[in-house]
């Protein structure tokens, strides 16, 4: 008899899938509590989530509480805030598999340029020689100080320095957004201060004693001055400079396209109306066309059908000739800039040529004294 009551037990047991699967929760009266199961004597909340893609997911996950009461007031707690996704949800992963991620998904959909991603790339193999794949959720402070003091010992720059934090707080935030962390360390770190940078203007005279000095000492020098003076005609950026081609320049309109492709700063095309220094130097080099796509074609052996990568070293040496040390690609813009503020155009006007979305705030604030300066010396050429 009691051989047969042991037999029964088992097979009660064994029947019993209340403790493998889960089970729908009720009220006394007999009402249904939406979104939460039980499996076992664990309760459970069912939640909504998305994943980085912003593909909603749902999610079983389990509560503290052991008691109904305490279980719905903890499932409404984990739902308030239904804009993220939540830790508990997420599978740990370690720093240096996380960052691999990022970069991958920055890339397939196309979120960041080429170059912001290959600046990117390189910050971030310093912090996971640093971190590792430690978990995300150890990403502290203290750990990431002292990158920064093995940044300093290695003597890199103040702006590098600063460069690497922005580019790891950009990965870690992007971390707090899916819910594996909850906070993002780096923004507990104070960035570096700058030095002020050297905004010296240079004037037409030394612009054109650049020139001089490119076409005496370097083998394609007519090519490396006219590219100086079409930044300064035009006030391009030297990355969006570089790849102008042909078809960009519009002549029944009189305007030249920057960014045609997507490639500047903002990823948006614009155009720069004529004026006469950069018509006269545009219709120059039309007329002594090197090459049938692109207006400054590369110089070196088996990419001459590609545009110039880079004149770093033709300016090097041009500048050390002319005397201007200081002499940078930036200054070019900044000389348009300038140049258009004396000449009286409006800051809006200038701002979309340059590509500023700020409606020429920037302008006015950084070369309005160059204007006010420019006004006192044309008063003081008033005579009654």
């Amino acid at each position: 008899m009691v051989l047969e009551i042991v037999l029964v037990l088992k097979m009660v047991d064994k029947n019993d899938t209340s403790k493998r699967t889960f089970q729908k929760v009720f009220k006394r009266n007999g009402a249904r509590v939406r979104g939460l199961w039980k499996r076992g004597d664990r309760f459970y909340a069912q939640l909504t989530i998305l994943d980085y893609l912003n593909i909603k997911k749902v999610r079983r996950v389990p509560l503290q509480a052991n008691n109904l009461k305490d279980a719905v007031n903890e499932m409404y707690s984990l739902k308030k805030d239904h804009q993220h996704p939540f830790p508990a949800l997420q599978k740990d992963i370690g720093f240096t598999s996380y960052a691999d991620r990022y970069l991958m998904k920055n890339m397939d959909l196309k979120l960041k340029s080429p170059n912001t991603l290959k600046s990117e790339r390189y910050m971030l193999s310093f912090w996971k020689e640093i971190l590792g794949n430690i978990s995300l959720k150890k990403v502290h402070r203290p750990i990431l100080e002292e990158g920064i003091r093995r940044r300093i010992n290695r003597q890199n720059s103040t702006r590098t320095i600063n460069l690497s934090l922005t580019v790891l707080g950009n990965l870690l935030e992007e971390g707090v957004k899916e819910g594996l962390i909850k906070e993002n360390p780096a923004k507990q770190i104070r960035k570096r201060k700058l030095p002020k940078p050297d905004r010296s203007h240079f004037d037409t005279t030394q612009i054109n004693a650049l020139c001089d000095a490119a076409t005496t000492k370097l083998k394609y020098g007519d090519r490396f001055a006219n590219f100086i003076k079409f930044l300064c005609f035009c006030g391009a950026r030297v990355s969006e400079g570089l790849c102008v081609s042909w078809r960009h320049v519009d002549w029944e309109n009189e305007q030249i396209i920057l960014g045609a492709d997507g490639e500047t700063k903002n990823r948006q095309s614009r155009r720069i109306d004529f004026n006469s220094n950069l018509s006269g130097l545009l219709m120059h080099m039309a007329t002594n066309k090197i090459n049938e796509k692109w207006l400054f074609p590369s110089t070196m052996r088996g990419r001459e059908f590609e545009h110039a990568r880079t004149y770093k070293e033709s300016l090097k040496i041009s500048r050390n000739a002319a005397g201007l040390t200081s002499f940078t690609f930036h200054a070019c813009r900044r000389y348009f800039i300038s140049r258009a503020v004396m000449s009286g155009i409006d800051y809006m006007t200038i701002a979309k040529w340059v590509g500023h979305n700020d409606g020429g705030i920037l302008i006015g604030k950084v070369y309005g004294h160059l204007s006010r300066e420019h006004m006192k010396l044309q008063a003081q050429k008033f005579k009654a």
